[in-house]
């Protein structure tokens, strides 16, 4: 977000000739683009983890148990995911 915002702030000037300005928009898209991709290669590896380790592992089954107390009954339904 930042990179954007200094992009934005001297996007003007670089399209007048500052190269001043055009250095800063440079490193910004630079900046954004590395980082950026560099985040996104991370989340979907995250994503492609999380979902190997969900379907592959081990799925235990729900457990059902009577829930009883005075002037109340009831089912209990417990299990992981």
């Amino acid at each position: 977000m930042y990179e954007k915002h200094v992009y934005n702030q001297h996007a003007a000037d670089a399209m007048r000739g500052d190269a001043g300005a055009l250095d800063e928009t440079r490193h910004a898209t630079r900046v954004a683009r590395d980082y950026g991709t560099g985040l996104a290669v991370t989340g979907i590896a995250a994503v492609g983890i999380a979902s190997y380790l969900y379907f592959t592992g081990p799925h235990p089954q729900p457990v059902v148990a009577p829930a009883v107390s005075p002037g109340q009954v009831g089912a209990i339904v417990t299990g992981r995911f």
